[in-house]
Parts: structure tokens; C-alpha cells; sequence
């Protein structure tokens, strides 16, 4: 298994807010990693190990919600530590986020400031314990 350190993994089945995050992300000095859908987000997730995961509600094969059920299994069957997971939304569905595992979310469309404030809030804390 590699490590992923400074590696986010963008989940978003939009190949525009796919380039907007990769960009507003390197801006920032993250490197990343994108999937399109719940399944090959699983399938990346295996492999690597991530700073945190923007996981889109709506994206096909396996929604947003079942995707991040699915990684929490993944965690504490390998007993792997938490990975931030930070979903996408464009409506407020905060319950429905939280129940799935999902630590926090952001509203579409996102602007540069409130990624850099949720990355700063869920990752950096867990970075400089390393």
C-alpha cells in the first residue's frame, strides 16, 4: 500500500468541478487524485491511503453516501486510521451526510477559502502529528 500523505482523492462524476477542484487544490500544494464514482473511489481507496476524500453525493454506480459506508467498513476491518471525508453537496443534506460518516461537507459551488478552511479544520491537525 502507498501512502498518500499529501495526496487528495476528488470523487465527483462533473468534469468541470473535477478541474475547478484539482486547480483550487494545487493552488493550495495538494497533489490529487480523482475517480468518477463510488466504485472506482473503492477501488482507489484500497490501494492508497489519502490526506481526506471530497466525495460528491450524486455520482453514479455507488452514491456519495453508500461510497463513504463502504470506506468506513474498509477502515475498521484493516483497521486503518480515519480518513477526513468531505462531502459535496449542492443542497444542505447535513444529516444524511453525517449518518454516513462523512466528518463535514461544502456547498456547490465552492469557493477557494471555504476548501482551504475545511482542509485546514480536518487535515492539517492530522499532518503535523506525523
Amino acid at each position: 500500500m502507498t501512502s498518500g500523505e499529501k495526496v487528495i482523492l476528488i470523487v465527483e462524476d462533473s468534469p468541470t468541478i473535477r478541474l475547478l477542484l484539482t486547480l483550487q487544490l494545487k493552488s493550495l500544494g495538494w497533489l490529487v487524485e480523482e475517480a468518477f464514482d463510488g466504485a472506482e473511489a473503492l477501488r482507489k481507496f484500497q490501494d492508497k491511503r489519502y490526506a481526506a476524500i471530497l466525495m460528491d453525493i450524486q455520482i453514479p454506480v455507488i452514491d456519495g453516501l453508500e461510497t463513504t459506508i463502504l470506506i468506513r467498513q474498509i477502515e475498521a476491518s484493516e483497521q486503518r486510521t480515519r480518513t477526513p471525508i468531505i462531502a459535496l453537496t449542492a443542497g444542505l443534506r447535513k444529516d444524511e451526510c453525517l449518518n454516513s460518516g462523512i466528518d463535514d461537507y461544502l456547498l456547490k459551488p465552492m469557493l477557494v477559502d471555504d476548501l482551504k478552511e475545511k482542509l485546514d479544520a480536518w487535515v492539517a491537525p492530522r499532518m503535523d502529528d506525523t
